[in-house]
Formats: structure tokens, sequence, C-alpha cells
């Protein structure tokens, strides 16, 4: 048999107020490029690839306010990835100035996210908000700015009988 309830089938009270997360992030990056080496007499062309993923922990601040009593919630929030990942690739060149080490750090994002009560307990919201992280690169590389950008996403947020709550984007 299925069960079908309405879209929002919640006052969206329990959502309602102040709250902090305390988030563990699997993150990842990959890097790709090519050099073609002119600085000696060898003049290779190098090709490589390097990638890392890290576990890491954040702190989330936010806010919802419910929009009456049909469900609808505005949740505005902030949260903060302390620390980073550092990837770092060697040269075999011996000419080479330095190896190239690539670091990511402190992700900064602020963001609104309409919400829609499913049930007493569980949440729908899209998301978008502004990120920004520290990027430091070092070595026989061009130097590259901070990232920064547009943030988007959709998630669902069920809370426990305690209060705590599980969010999943």
């Amino acid at each position: 048999s299925i069960t079908t309830s309405p879209l929002i089938a919640a006052d969206g009270s329990n959502f309602a107020g102040p709250y902090v997360g305390f988030q563990v992030n699997a993150v990842g990056v990959e890097l790709h490029g090519d050099v073609t080496s002119g600085r000696d007499a060898v003049g290779e062309t190098t090709t490589g690839s390097v990638g890392k993923t890290a576990i890491i922990g954040g702190l989330e601040l936010g806010y919802v306010v419910p929009l009456g009593e049909s469900g609808v919630l505005l949740d505005i929030g902030f949260s903060y990835i302390a620390g980073g990942a550092k990837i770092k690739s060697a040269s075999t060149d011996t000419q080479a100035t330095a190896d190239v080490i690539f670091e990511v750090d402190d992700l900064y994002t602020g963001w609104i996210a309409p919400s829609f009560a499913l049930s007493d307990t569980s949440s729908a919201y899209l998301k978008v908000g502004y990120s920004h992280a520290t990027v430091s690169v070092s070595g026989d590389v061009a130097p590259i700015n901070d990232m920064e950008g547009v943030t988007a996403a959709i998630g669902t947020r069920t809370v426990l009988e305690s209060g705590l709550f599980i969010k999943s984007e």
C-alpha cells in the first residue's frame, strides 16, 4: 500500500528559533595540470594529477523564522569550517624551483534557506549563500586568489526528540 501526505504537513514550530550545530564534513580536492619547461636545456612536458580528501569539523549558527502557520520557514545561518587541506606535489625535475603546495583553509559561508516543514520533525530546504575560503600556493606556480562564490544546496533537517537535529545536503 502507498500512503501520501501533503507537502506541508506541519506548522514548523519545532524548527523555530536559534540553533548551534557541530559539523563533520568529508571534503576533497583534485588538481590536474600540464606544463612545458623551457627553463633548462631539457624542455620537457610534465602532466600530473593530485588529489586529497579530508574529514574536517565545523560550526554552524542560525535562526529559523516560521512564516505563518503553513509550515513555511526561513532559515538564516552562518558556518565556519576550521582548518583545511593541503596538497603537495613533488617534482622530479632537478632544475625546478620547488615542489608545489596548494592549501585551502578557513571556509566561511553565510546563507538564507527557505524551508518547508514536511512533518513535526522533518523539513526540506533550498539554500543560497556566499562562501569564501583562504587559498595559498607555493612553489614553481603562479599565485592564485582566495576561492569565493555563490553556494547553492538542497537539503533536509530532522529534529530528534532530544532537540538535536541532523542535516544532510
